[in-house]
């Protein structure tokens, strides 16, 4: 836990000292922005794919096999808040949320089908943000964002305490934010990583969300 606290601290230290060297006088700006965007799912679609898994007994025959296939995915959906403290700085949440699904087929020993079963996961994460703004011209916005939190995964498996939902903890690092537009209308890309894990042994996340894509909606101008 240590490790995981210095590398999100350390890299928002910097990223602050960034932020305030990094203004100009800028244009004037909005108060309140919401967004809603997607981001890829390259991690969950490198873990979770058709496979095959086969059980053994205790002589060393197969006992049982069975086959994910059929995997579905949303995209990363996000929707996002954020309050404008200064020209350097925006604190805010962000709710970010994953589903996939699949079907497991069951085989016995003899390859006879024996039965299938939907089956399913999400996660749900919920996290404060904080934005560091390096740019803020008329057109063209340039930022930073940590985001640390609370993750939910839950689905039709269970652990091996049988719990069938997990709390863990979620972390967000967009290293770099571009935001064009004019007025009250801006699009955005992110570049970055999101992370949850329960444990070091427990991962649902990690290295998901690369890339998000988005719509901004700012209003509440201020000189």
């Amino acid at each position: 836990m240590n490790n995981i606290l210095r590398a999100i601290c350390i890299p928002g230290l910097l990223l602050l000292g960034l932020s305030v060297s990094a203004q100009q006088k800028s244009t004037a700006f909005y108060k309140h922005e919401i967004s809603v965007g997607v981001g890829d799912m390259m991690f969950e679609t490198a873990i979770w794919h058709n496979q095959v898994h086969r059980e053994y007994g205790p002589l060393g025959s197969e006992v049982d096999i069975f086959e994910n296939t059929g995997y579905s995915y949303t995209p990363h959906l996000f929707v996002e808040y954020y309050y404008r403290v200064a020209e350097w700085l925006n604190i805010g949440f962000d709710y970010d949320f994953q589903y996939t699904s699949w079907t497991e087929e069951h085989y016995n020993a003899a390859g006879l089908k024996t039965g299938s079963s939907p089956e399913k996961f999400y996660n749900l994460c919920l996290m404060p943000s904080v934005r560091f703004n390096y740019l803020n011209k008329k057109h063209f916005n340039l930022y930073s964002t940590i985001s640390v939190g609370l993750d939910v995964n839950g689905g039709t498996k269970a652990d091996c305490f049988g719990k069938k939902t997990i709390a863990g903890v979620a972390a967000d690092l967009r290293l770099i934010g571009f935001k064009f537009g004019s007025g009250h209308c801006w699009g955005f890309v992110d570049l970055g990583l999101l992370a949850a894990l329960e444990n070091q042994n427990t991962i649902f996340l990690m290295g998901s969300e690369l890339c998000r894509v988005g719509f901004s909606y700012k209003f509440n101008k201020i000189k």
